[in-house]
């Protein structure tokens, strides 16, 4: 009877302890998804506005994100996690433009904002582009190097498999390249 009893105890507390455990991780992704909710929103929004500001004026792409970053700065001043999300936007943008050096410039204020937001995600998304970088400025070794910290960084977080992807995606462009002839 006794062990029994103890056997019962024993099973409810682990089934108490299994259910807290995953309410703790439903609130968790809820979290998550809320703030890529309004990483999305804000960035969507940052769009509107800009483009609705050129007012059927002839502007090229360049000269809408160049009036973006400061708005960027200015709106997402007391969120920095947000701020960081959209320069990291801005910078893919500059990138499609071919604009290597704004885009640079915007990873680096965005890895700035991700540090001030205390988010290793971001920080570490900032720090994989940033080793990007170095592989459009030939330094394959450098970018390598990068990586392979920010992949190894990447490893020890818990729940950071998609920059974990995003750095490899970027490692095998490493590869490739050091793989080529020089021309």
């Amino acid at each position: 009877g006794v062990l029994a009893g103890a056997l019962v105890s024993l099973a409810i507390l682990a089934g108490l302890v299994g259910t807290v455990w995953q309410a703790r991780r439903a609130e968790h992704e809820k979290l998550k998804a809320q703030a890529q909710l309004l990483q999305s929103e804000a960035t969507a929004d940052l769009l509107r506005f800009v483009v609705g500001a050129a007012n059927n004026k002839a502007f090229t792409t360049a000269d809408l994100l160049r009036q973006a970053e400061p708005l960027v700065e200015r709106q997402f001043a007391n969120a920095a996690a947000t701020r960081a999300h959209v320069q990291m936007q801005l910078a893919s943008m500059w990138s499609s433009l071919g604009n290597e050096r704004s885009e640079g410039e915007l990873i680096r204020k965005a890895r700035q904002s991700a540090v001030a937001a205390n988010d290793p995600l971001l920080i570490l998304r900032a720090d994989c582009a940033l080793s990007s970088e170095s592989l459009n400025n030939n330094s394959l070794d450098q970018a390598r190097a990068k990586l392979d910290a920010t992949i190894l960084k990447a490893q020890q977080l818990s729940d950071a498999d998609e920059v974990l992807l995003e750095c490899l995606a970027t490692r095998a462009e490493v590869s490739d390249g050091q793989s080529r002839p020089e021309a």
